[in-house]
């Protein structure tokens, strides 16, 4: 082998004629092998370290010494056997010595009971020197003779060797629990569980499912299995041998024999109404009683289901699904399917809802019949419409003069934010100021509220703003929320926007979810554009929410249970827009009425 320095000085003198360069000139370590870095022909893998180059002795170590491209690889057991067992620390890649430190542990050492894994198998103490499955009982197992695999938990009982070759602290089975009786494992013994001095032939059989008297039946709680418990154990199966006799069976009336076990055998017609009873197969329910049996007559108050229909007083002889009203209904006429408690009044000058007044078709109660039946009531379904009723402010002609208040358009008297906005909370992008408050809109956000959270208004309420559109997106919403609380969890909500053409939507919020339930556009009245005051108006009955717009009603809803509510104002705030093209709203005006 030359050394690196003479061929450098070579190189050196013939790098004119043979191009050598000085790419072959490095052996760092001056272990006789150029640098693999360095020369294209060099093979050192590590030409700082002198013991690591090809054909050095490869050692456990972390590093590939040989420089064959392999960590750790030496087949030679001295280079990685610390405690020369002949195996290799399993700290190496091809080790399988779990302790190099002791050299009576690597795999295929005799386990011992010393809280070592001898055998380098992943378990402690898992001696079985007989190989038949089962723990030495000296390492905590149940091998009573880890020397011989005839013995064990596993193996079979021999009953005249004078061995406990089960492991079950007994020699060729005897009498564990002296109760007389070998053990049924042996030839010839008889006992079923000789671990129980109650359990053996002959022991008094008790009503617990087990097999006391060891004749192989168990089930002496309902011995025929007919799903009776017998009467020797508490229950009601008077034959527990037989599974058609029993309370659940059916008493045929000629075979002589009490099938239900009720105390009588083949009875027919016991009360003499002339109907068998039904555990004979026919249709008498109470065969004690000659006013009871199917096809009798429903008696009002007796407690008695006189015709065995199921219910005791249903009396309904007109099948108008109202019992009679001595029997608890509200049919007053249980021979006219036409006149009940459930039926509406009609305009026939008969009291077919069984109110005791012939006054006809007064739906709301409000003492005055419907124009239809010759009233002057314009709307029978709401108690304050009526000719009788002053005109309110709620969108409704309350007197039936063919008018609506026409209140909707009137300046309000609260909340008028002249002195402020005192009571009220915003929400980002509003402000307040010049006796009106505005919203600016920030971008990318959904909606903002401002919050009237003093005053919970309770049904029948009406709340009106004045919401003017400066800017924005024209499908973005405004609009009035009623709710109950600040997070608006529930409630209702009521909003214009124009998308395409005029959009109000009122609905309901439930959980903080909103459902659209009604997304119509009005005919008349009409929402004004950029810069325009829009009156929003809600108006809350009791039953109904009413919705107008500029004086002109919008929508209404039937949500009677909600009815109260704290009010807020919503501007929608679509996402995408920028914070220069975000919507601006002013509100002012807002009017709130119990």
């Amino acid at each position: 082998m030359i050394r690196a320095l003479g061929l450098a000085a070579l190189c050196a003198a013939l790098s004119a004629v043979v191009g050598c360069g000085d790419q072959c000139i490095s052996d760092n370590d001056h272990d006789g092998f150029y640098s693999a870095n360095l020369c294209k022909t060099g093979t050192d893998c590590n030409d700082l370290d002198a013991s690591v180059h090809p054909g050095a002795e490869e050692v456990c170590d972390g590093i590939d010494n040989d420089c064959n491209g392999l960590i750790d690889d030496a087949t030679d057991p001295s280079a990685t056997d610390l405690d020369r067992d002949g195996y290799m620390s399993a700290s190496c890649p091809m080790g399988t010595d779990c302790d190099d430190q002791d050299g009576s542990i690597h795999p295929g050492a005799p386990e011992a009971c010393n809280g070592k894994d001898d055998d380098c198998d992943g378990i402690v103490d898992n001696k079985d020197a007989d190989g038949d499955g089962s723990v030495d009982v000296a390492c905590g197992g149940s091998d009573c003779n880890d020397s011989d695999p005839s013995f064990g938990p596993n193996s079979p009982e021999i009953c005249d060797d004078g061995l406990d070759n089960n492991c079950n602290g007994t020699v060729d089975g005897g009498d564990a629990d002296g109760d007389g009786f070998p053990s049924d494992e042996c030839p010839g013994g008889t006992d079923c569980d000789d671990q129980d001095a109650a359990i053996h032939p002959g022991a008094p059989e008790l009503c617990d499912d087990i097999d006391q008297d060891c004749d192989g039946v168990t089930t002496d709680v309902d011995a025929d299995g007919d799903g009776d418990i017998a009467e020797s154990c508490g229950g009601d199966d008077c034959e527990d041998s037989d599974p058609t006799i029993g309370p659940s069976s059916t008493d045929w009336c000629t075979d002589g024999i009490d099938n239900n076990c009720d105390g009588t055998v083949d009875f027919q017609d016991a009360d003499g109404d002339g109907a068998q009873p039904t555990e004979c197969g026919g249709y008498d329910c109470d065969d004690h009683d000659a006013t009871v049996s199917a096809g009798m007559p429903e008696i009002c108050g007796d407690g008695k289901d006189n015709d065995c229909s199921g219910t005791a007083d249903d009396k309904d002889d007109d099948y108008d699904k109202d019992m009679d009203i001595a029997c608890g209904g509200t049919d007053c006429d249980d021979e006219d399917p036409d006149r009940s408690g459930l039926l509406p009044e009609e305009c026939d000058a008969v009291d077919a809802d069984c109110d005791g007044d012939l006054r006809d078709a007064d739906l709301d109660g409000d003492g005055e019949a419907p124009t239809a039946c010759g009233g002057g009531d314009c709307n029978d379904s709401l108690p304050n419409v009526g000719t009788r009723s002053p005109e309110v402010c709620d969108g409704l002609d309350n007197d039936c003069d063919g008018n609506s208040d026409g209140c909707a358009q009137r300046l309000p008297g609260a909340f008028d934010f002249s002195g402020g906005s005192s009571g009220w909370t915003a929400g980002s992008g509003w402000s307040t100021g010049s006796g009106a408050v505005t919203f600016a809109g920030v971008g990318d956000s959904i909606f903002h509220s401002f919050y009237y959270g003093t005053y919970k208004w309770t049904a029948p309420y009406l709340i009106e703003a004045d919401l003017t559109r400066q800017s924005g997106d024209t499908s973005a919403a405004i609009g009035l929320e009623v709710c109950d609380t600040s997070a608006c969890k529930n409630g209702v909500y009521a909003w214009m926007h124009e998308g395409k053409g005029l959009r109000v939507q009122v609905g309901r919020i439930d959980g903080g979810t909103r459902t659209t339930e009604h997304d119509w556009r009005p005919t008349s009245g009409g929402y004004q554009g950029y810069g325009f005051v829009n009156r929003l108006r809600i108006y809350h009955s009791g039953t109904r929410l009413y919705v107008l717009v500029n004086g002109v009603a919008a929508d209404d809803l039937y949500v009677n249970d909600l009815t109260s509510g704290y009010v807020r104002v919503v501007a929608e705030d679509l996402p995408g827009d920028s914070s220069t093209g975000a919507m601006g709203v002013t509100l002012d005006n807002v009017y709130g009425s119990e």
